[in-house]
């Protein structure tokens, strides 16, 4: 069935006595980002914003935006999350936030290698990953967003 409206903007929606407040959050994982709040029951759709006890794949994103995003996520005092990626979690904020900080940690050692020249092999094995490296995927995952955010922050002259 083709739609029927397209939203351009935030845009709440009615149904079954709950409002779902639809709005735009990227560009940040992807330039479509987009969150669904449910304020009736403290429910927030985040998709691919919050990979949920795990680290997220990051690819080309802009990682600074993403941030940005998550930092407005973090004020909905969101009850419970839907992620992209994992189940539906009851520790909101420590979710929202430990992708948050994962990718701070990421911008400040990679982008401070590309500001001081460093080669992105002596970069990464002098990054102190200790505290995501018990995650599921740090070790598929994290030499290729670190590889990507240094080439992010190479290019921002960061």
């Amino acid at each position: 069935m083709p739609p029927d409206r397209r939203l351009t903007g935030p845009a709440t929606l009615a149904l079954g006595g709950l409002h779902f407040e639809i709005s735009h959050a990227g560009p940040a994982h992807t330039p479509e980002d987009i969150v669904v709040w449910v304020p009736e029951k403290r429910v927030l759709f985040v998709g691919d914003l919050v990979f949920r006890g795990r680290i997220p794949f990051v690819g080309l994103a802009d990682s600074g935006a993403w941030v940005q995003a998550l930092d407005r996520l973090l004020a909905y005092d969101a009850a419970l999350i839907v992620p992209g990626h994992g189940a539906v979690s009851a520790q909101a904020r420590d979710d929202l936030q430990l992708t948050r900080d994962y990718l701070l940690h990421l911008r400040n050692s990679m982008g401070q290698a590309a500001a001081d020249l460093e080669p992105f092999e002596d970069a990464y094995a002098h990054t102190d990953w200790s505290r995501f490296e018990h995650l599921p995927l740090f070790r598929a995952a994290n030499r290729i967003n670190a590889y990507n955010t240094y080439l992010l922050m190479e290019r921002q002259g960061q």
